[in-house]
């Protein structure tokens, strides 16, 4: 505010006090007025408050900043240990697989009891039931990053939780395959 303003102000006053019916106005009282008109111009105030304002508002971006910087990290931290757990599965369950079916074919000429292979057979669908359960959780997890990429969250978060359901039974199928492949082998030494 400029002085032209401050005495337009003044003026302005003693005008709504004469129109009042003020006929008098004690020094003291105007002087303490100018004072506190004076002290703190209130285009000072304005540009203090402004510039207080201003200081929040970058303190309020950095810190958004920062937060969305570890968001971003956690994701990606989640998508790496969903990866890492994905491709677990496929290796534990495939290799199982593969490493089964050479025992077979090195022992298919030696004589089997019907409760190996029973149990070696059960074991293999179940090993391949694991891999099929991994192939299936890596197309779904395509598809829940598609669904989050088009904002439909609720279907996202439905098709992420299907996701863990199929990496986990693949690797129930691992340690219930596993367990079969160990009682044909103990059925097959025991005889």
């Amino acid at each position: 505010m400029s002085m032209k303003d401050y005495a337009l102000a003044l003026k302005n006053a003693v005008i709504r006090l004469r129109n009042e019916g003020v006929k008098e106005v004690p020094l003291d009282g105007l002087v303490s007025f100018l004072d506190d008109m004076l002290k703190e111009p209130p285009e000072e105030r304005a540009n203090v408050t402004l510039e207080r304002y201003r200081a929040e508002l970058q303190h309020w971006v950095e810190q958004n900043k920062a937060v969305e910087a570890f968001n971003i990290e956690m994701f990606r931290s989640v998508l790496a240990t969903g990866q890492s757990a994905l491709k677990n599965a496929m290796l534990i369950n495939g290799g199982a697989g593969v490493a089964l079916l050479a025992f077979i074919g090195h022992v298919w000429e030696k004589a089997l009891t019907p409760a190996s292979v029973r149990g070696l057979t059960w074991s293999l669908v179940l090993f391949m039931a694991g891999v099929l359960a991994s192939a299936m959780a890596a197309g779904t997890t395509y598809l829940s990053q598609a669904f989050y990429a088009n904002d439909w969250a609720r279907t996202a978060d439905a098709i992420k939780y299907f996701t863990i359901f199929l990496v986990g039974m693949s690797y129930v199928a691992f340690a219930i395959g596993g367990y079969e492949a160990y009682s044909a082998f103990r059925a097959h030494l025991g005889n």
